[in-house]
């Protein structure tokens, strides 16, 4: 009796490797030859020849991810899709280059030409289709900027990912071998021109939704190190800061051991200029937040805090022994405050900001920690806005007022006017500032969109009176 043997399904990865095969031995050899050879059926090698074309269209600019699945599953708008896929290879060929929006424009005008009016090309199915068909346009959401993005719109971009495989990173800076009697010369500091490099490190963080899989946090500093038994990933950077080139040499990393796991992840950032937008990956879908969307991220709306408070707590510790801590020791530090970090904590700031129902965080307080932050609040904030890489020229961005700019902007004018202007300006403005890092520490947005409102009343009052 003969034993039917399984049918075995090929990746598309597979097909393309049989066809090359193929090719250079198709001039001396049968294909009955080449199939022996191959290990598989005459019939079989005869439909992938037969069906060149599709295999080889399906595989234009499409990643390892999509080439190594063995089925090509199609979503509901199959005919839509289909089509759309077509009009981006032409577009390709062409040298065009495509966006989100215009996918999904495109897709809309396909769907009424196809009289399927059902199809809405929301940021949901534009996200599985990327995913399915493993297009490398990482940024593009419904609108032009990004306000729209709500709780469901987010469900709908991580809806056909587990919630071990959705992602977060950001970057924060840190004056690291700051010590509670040293903060006159780092308060309000923000180092946009590359300053204190030697006091600072910038740290990228990233986890997924339900804190079980707390990637290595990459560091940044100007300090030379030749150890390589380090706890983290650490880079030299003269101004200890983020640059495009690092974070894509991360991304590419990260790319490559999803790809060895065989999984395939989303992985939100905020936008940056050292975030690539036209970055190609295998394995990740990189989604790109921007700075109008409704909601933060986790890893700002509270995560990097827990970080840095837990940091500092190990800092001020050090300093009621009298004991400097080393370079090598911070790294440690910040290594173990973060894989110290409850699962619990990081499920809770990922539901705040929009994926899940949202439940109070405890912020892991006990009354050691409360006591701490009680007494050394300043200390504990003291870098929440410091810069983590150079900005463009022009590149707009939120205006951060501290004591030494309050001073200079009035000082110019009281230099353009001639005359003195009333210190009640300058004291409301500090006294602004000084609310604003504490409703910062306390994570309350309603109380920072109230004291913008009157930010905006006290510097309108000042711009009056400068053109008078």
């Amino acid at each position: 009796m003969a034993f039917r043997t399984k049918r075995k399904a090929f990746s598309f990865h597979d097909k393309l490797k049989i066809l090359q095969y193929y090719d250079k031995k198709s001039q001396d050899y049968k294909k009955s030859q080449i199939a022996a050879e191959l290990e598989i059926p005459v019939s079989t090698l005869s439909t992938i020849v037969k069906y060149r074309a599709d295999v080889e269209n399906r595989c234009k600019n499409i990643s390892g991810a999509y080439l190594k699945r063995k089925k090509n599953k199609s979503g509901k708008y199959v005919e839509i899709e289909n089509v759309l896929i077509d009009w981006i290879v032409s577009m390709n060929a062409q040298n065009i280059p495509l966006d989100g929006p215009m996918m999904k424009q495109r897709a809309l005008e396909i769907a009424k030409e196809l009289e399927v009016y059902d199809f809405t090309a929301s940021s949901g199915w534009y996200s599985r289709f990327k995913q399915r068909h493993a297009f490398s346009l990482n940024n593009d959401f419904d609108s032009d900027d990004g306000s729209d993005l709500t709780y469901e719109s987010y469900q709908e971009l991580v809806k056909d990912y587990e919630p071990c495989d959705v992602f977060n990173a950001d970057e924060f800076g840190l004056f690291y071998k700051l010590m509670p009697n040293d903060m006159s010369t780092t308060v309000d500091k923000i180092c946009k021109d590359g300053t204190m490099p030697e006091e600072r490190f910038t740290v990228l963080a990233c986890s997924n939704s339900i804190g079980s899989e707390k990637l290595p946090l990459l560091i940044i500093g100007n300090t030379e190190n030749s150890d390589k038994d380090l706890p983290c990933q650490y880079q030299v950077n003269p101004k200890s800061w983020m640059t495009k080139l690092a974070f894509t040499n991360w991304l590419y990393i990260l790319d490559e051991y999803f790809e060895i796991q065989g999984r395939l992840v989303v992985l939100f950032v905020d936008e940056s200029p050292v975030h690539p937008k036209d970055i190609i990956l295998n394995n990740i879908n990189l989604v790109i937040i921007p700075p109008e969307a409704e909601h933060e991220m986790p890893m700002s709306q509270g995560i990097i805090k827990v970080i840095k408070q837990n940091y500092r707590i190990k800092l001020i510790e050090k300093y009621k022994e009298g004991l400097a801590v080393d370079f090598k020791q911070c790294l440690k530090y910040l290594t173990d405050v973060f894989e110290s970090i409850k699962a619990h904590t990081i499920q809770s700031y990922f539901k705040k900001s929009g994926f899940g129902d949202y439940y109070e965080v405890d912020d892991e307080d006990d009354e050691y920690k409360e006591q701490i932050l009680m007494k050394y609040q300043d200390y504990l904030y003291v870098d929440y806005e410091l810069a983590t890489c150079e900005v463009e020229k022009g590149v707009n961005q939120e205006s951060t007022f501290t004591d030494n700019n309050i001073k200079e902007k009035v000082n110019k004018i009281i230099i353009n006017n001639g005359e003195t202007i009333d210190n009640k300006s300058v004291t409301a403005l500090q006294a602004v500032n000084t609310l604003k890092h504490y409703l910062k520490s306390l994570d309350s947005e309603n109380g920072l969109n109230n004291l913008s409102v009157i930010e905006s009343i006290i510097l309108s009052s000042i711009s009056k009176n400068n053109s008078m």
